[in-house]
């Protein structure tokens, strides 16, 4: 993920269903923003175009929603066909659809060539919908090898309740010290573990999160990304219009 270029959006998006939800129309906006804009890959994991890693938790925190928030505007994005999801035991892998669209929208200049794109995009969204193809279950399956070897090899630490562990700690104090991309691996971990084990407060992730991290001994990488300033201002700049 890059904070270089800019993400067009076009007019005809003023009569998306979602627009007077503030939470969803916010969330979109987000993973329209965070999402790969070529493909590439992360930690082994094959990214297309439009594709990103990332947790209810981190979502929660960047557009400072709770979970539960997240939670319902992904449902809404999902019944739509604006996103497809992808969650496995560790992350989630997040499909922005029809992510070329809005470019080719923005390029249009009358009302006629946009409600011809609006409604191949809606047949666009249908095809999304459709069953997993022979590829995405090709992919599923290298994605679920890779974890279980990685299980196999270093299987996480037991535990037993969330309190046992320090609450003081906080994500920047994390994000500092083991990178911005270990954190957001193991806030996807850490959400796959509580809905297993039925937990919702989430008062004291990060103390559980800062055990596991110094237990299987993650190092800062060279590098980490951060997007809040320039979502802050587009999403600013959006509204204003």
């Amino acid at each position: 993920m890059t904070t270089d270029g800019f993400v067009k959006l076009p007019r005809t998006m003023l009569e998306w269903g979602w627009l007077d939800d503030g939470n969803t129309l916010k969330v979109y906006l987000v993973l329209l923003l965070s999402a790969n804009w070529k493909d590439t890959e992360w930690h082994g994991i094959k990214l297309k175009r439009g594709q990103l890693i990332s947790s209810y938790p981190t979502l929660a925190e960047k557009c400072s929603l709770s979970v539960q928030e997240i939670r319902t505007a992904f449902s809404h994005l999902k019944s739509t066909g604006d996103i497809t999801v992808k969650t496995t035991s560790k992350f989630s892998i997040v499909t922005v659809n029809n992510y070329d669209i809005p470019d080719g929208l923005a390029d249009k200049s009358t009302v006629n060539q946009q409600t011809g794109n609006s409604q191949a995009a809606v047949k666009q969204q249908a095809v999304n919908r459709q069953s997993t193809t022979a590829e995405e279950r090709k992919e599923e399956k290298e994605i679920k090898e890779k974890q279980e070897r990685e299980e196999a090899a270093a299987p996480p630490a037991p535990v037993n309740s969330s309190k046992s562990f320090n609450s003081a700690v906080t994500r920047a104090d994390l994000a500092d010290k083991y990178g911005e991309e270990n954190v957001l691996l193991y806030e996807c971990k850490y959400d796959s573990w509580a809905a297993k084990k039925g937990i919702t407060d989430f008062s004291n992730m990060y103390g559980v999160i800062a055990k596991w991290l110094a237990e299987d001994g993650i190092a800062k990488p060279h590098s980490s990304f951060a997007m809040d300033d320039v979502m802050r201002k587009i999403i600013g700049r959006y509204k204003s219009d």
